[in-house]
Order: C-alpha cells, then sequence, then structure tokens
C-alpha cells in the first residue's frame, strides 16, 4: 500500500515536510483511480506517482496564472494570461509525476486504442 512516507521520499524532495494528513487524501483519490487489476505488479508505483501528480498540482495552484501572456500594458499595469482547453492527458504531462504515471500506463496498455 502506498503510503506518505513513499510520496515524501520522492528525489525531488519537494513533499519531504508535508505531514501524513496533506497527503494521504491524494492517496485515496490516486487509488481510486488507479485498478489493481489493470496495473498489477505495477499498481503501486502507479498510485504513488498518479497522488504526488495530484499534489504537486495543488501546491503549484496557488502560484498564479500558468498559460503564457497574451496582452500587457504598461501603465497602470495589466496583464492577461491565456487559459488553454486542457485534456486530461495534457494535465499528466503537467508534472514530471504524471509523465512517469503515464509511462506506467502505456506499459500496461496492450497496444493501439481506438477512442
Amino acid at each position: 500500500m502506498t503510503t506518505a512516507a513513499d510520496i515524501r521520499a520522492l528525489p525531488s524532495g519537494e513533499f519531504a515536510q508535508l505531514v501524513d494528513g496533506s497527503i494521504q487524501p491524494f492517496i485515496d483519490e490516486a487509488a481510486r483511480e488507479v485498478s489493481a487489476d489493470v496495473f498489477g505488479t505495477i499498481y503501486e508505483d502507479a498510485v504513488k506517482y498518479l497522488a504526488a501528480h495530484l499534489l504537486a498540482g495543488i501546491m503549484s495552484g496557488s502560484k498564479g496564472a500558468a498559460g503564457p501572456v497574451i496582452s500587457e500594458t504598461a501603465g497602470p499595469l495589466s496583464r492577461s494570461f491565456s487559459a488553454p482547453v486542457v485534456s486530461a492527458t495534457d494535465s499528466l504531462q503537467s508534472t514530471a509525476y504524471g509523465r512517469r504515471y503515464l509511462d506506467l500506463r502505456r506499459q500496461v496498455a496492450g497496444g493501439p486504442q481506438v477512442l
């Protein structure tokens, strides 16, 4: 079972100071979204990286606009940012943890898929 200690131990160190209660909800959410039947022996890794991705997304969400600047004005200061439409895969691409989760998901996908 993935634990808060597993998340804190990730090499980036960005979660090292967080307490269990701040991490556990993200582990719980990831565990609901990841199928043990599909992921098999790499299930715990998938949960860990998806949980870290979700947590990193929340932590960076308070840092302001994430899209590129689309307009600026010098006086009295104005700035506008774009807000592109983001798919679930695009969202997962936004963090190293999400990209690792996608790598794991590709390992168990079993070939091309038609949407």
